[in-house]
């Protein structure tokens, strides 16, 4: 909208042999006149992109205008990661949580639902492993009540990093909204313990 440089991940990909095309060392790409190419971007905060281009004989000047995201859109979290049965996150989530921190110290109007989401609605025992360690390890209830704590962690570090709690809030939903209504693998079932991002006021 503001034809502002944003930074995102682009992917460019040769549609003749559906094979990736390796960046240069000096952060460009190498492509043929005349051939096919998909372009594929991704940047917090903005919608996916993908296009398909043709490089013609003349120089070809292609521009990437990214959507963002608005008010009713959601968006998974890709990166947050949870100890099993806890809502204790791991250290490779503070990337994609921090992605998320810039994003609404960025955009100021922006109200979030931070949601968490359960593989079913099972009740959860205590891991005597963790025993020892603090009250986010030590979970016991419903899956619906874990999600919640889930969503309220994440609610409780962009607070703790600057966000101001009116503009945060933190619903557990359990296993009512699957992305896989009857998972039968583990990588099924994966999918549906996530945290997922809706966009309330932007």
């Amino acid at each position: 909208k503001k034809k502002t440089v944003v930074n995102g991940s682009l992917v460019v990909i040769d549609e003749a042999n559906r094979e990736e095309i390796t960046l240069n060392p000096e952060g460009s790409y190498t492509v043929e006149k005349g051939k096919k190419y998909k372009i594929k971007c991704t940047a917090f905060g903005y919608k996916n992109y993908e296009q398909s281009i043709t490089i013609s004989n003349t120089t070809t000047v292609f521009e990437v205008l990214l959507e963002p995201f608005k008010e009713g859109d959601n968006f998974v979290m890709k990166s947050i990661y949870f100890y099993p049965n806890t809502y204790a996150l791991k250290k490779s989530s503070l990337g994609e949580l921090e992605k998320l921190l810039e994003y609404l110290l960025k955009n100021e109007n922006i109200i979030i639902e931070i949601q968490g989401h359960t593989n079913g609605d099972h009740h959860i025992a205590k891991n005597k492993a963790y025993g020892t360690l603090g009250e986010e390890w030590n979970f016991e209830g419903s899956a619906k009540a874990l999600s919640q704590k889930r969503a309220e962690t994440i609610k409780k570090y962009l607070e703790t990093n600057g966000i101001k709690p009116e503009r945060l809030e933190a619903k557990g939903y359990g296993g009512k909204q699957p992305i896989i209504k009857d998972p039968q693998t583990n990588e099924e079932g994966q999918l549906n313990i996530r945290v997922e991002v809706v966009i309330l006021k932007d």
